[in-house]
């Protein structure tokens, strides 16, 4: 014997093996049920009375019949003849879904109906996808008309290229280089206090070359400003403005001696330019494109 009809025996095998252990356990089941109907308590019996019902049920749409007969061959003859039952009964419910699911022929075959079935899904899902590609094109001519008005484009104009200068645009204008405004101080050690109103390009770097003075400095306050020009000229208009306060013979023009108040009033002040500096950076970007 080849392996291959070792491995067909024994399937053979296997499967009389699982018909015989599948009959015994349902009539063991049953067997035993009746048993504790008669010698179990009330409890028991309940649970047993419904593993009858159940077996009872299971047995009626198994279209078997108990008690189940003791030759195997029977047996297993019966098993196929229930196993063909249900694959029929399977079939029909399947063509009958069909039939009702696609509004078919009702008298079509179970193959006729499945090939019908299968034709019909296609043409929906053909007619389903057409009418999501629909869609998607009716967002997209919406989306472009609101981006035509945005940028007062007419219909004949090259939208794509519009928006592709403007995104570089805006790009570059985003990598400009900006430029700081910070309010120092540092205190001496007679206690008395100079702050310093001054731009830089970069912080960090700015920060370690004033800490190499004999007291560190404290940053008060510091905003961003879209350009170096934008920053020198908002430095002299503070400067001229606080310049009665100005250190005198300090050899830094950029020095002052401020009250509280006044130090208030200056940090006050630079945060209002922080939020008019980025609504003048987007209308900078804006202007230039």
């Amino acid at each position: 014997m080849n392996a291959i009809d070792a491995a067909i025996d024994n399937k053979k095998y296997k499967r009389k093996r699982d018909i015989h252990e599948f009959y015994a356990v349902q009539q063991k089941l049953h067997s035993s049920a009746n048993i504790y109907l008669f010698d179990g308590d009330k409890e028991e019996k309940q649970y047993y009375e419904k593993s009858i019902l159940e077996f009872s049920k299971f047995l009626a749409a198994m279209h078997l019949k108990y008690p189940l007969s003791s030759n195997f061959t029977s047996r297993s003859n019966r098993w196929k003849e229930v196993k063909a039952k249900v694959e029929k009964d399977d079939k029909e419910r399947e063509r009958l879904y069909w039939i009702e699911s696609f509004n078919l022929d009702k008298n079509l075959t179970y193959i006729k109906a499945r090939n019908a079935a299968k034709r019909a899904k296609k043409q929906l899902d053909e007619k389903a996808k057409k009418a999501q590609e629909q869609l998607a094109k009716e967002a997209r001519e919406k989306a472009e008309e609101a981006e035509r008005s945005r940028l007062g484009l007419n219909d004949t104009a090259d939208l794509d290229l519009a928006i592709k200068l403007e995104q570089r645009a805006t790009l570059e204008m985003k990598k400009a280089e900006k430029s700081y405004l910070y309010f120092k101080c540092w205190v001496l050690p007679d206690d008395s206090k100079w702050y310093k109103i001054g731009i830089t390009n970069n912080p960090s770097r700015r920060e370690a070359e004033q800490n190499i003075l004999p007291v560190p400095a404290n940053t008060l306050h510091i905003i961003a400003l879209p350009s170096t020009n934008h920053a020198r000229l908002t430095e002299t208009a503070f400067h001229d403005v606080l310049n009665h306060s100005k250190i005198k013979n300090a050899g830094n023009r950029e020095l002052f001696t401020l009250k509280p108040s006044q130090v208030q009033a200056v940090i006050a002040a630079m945060k209002q330019l922080d939020s008019l500096s980025s609504s003048l950076e987007s209308q900078l970007a804006f202007d230039n494109f």
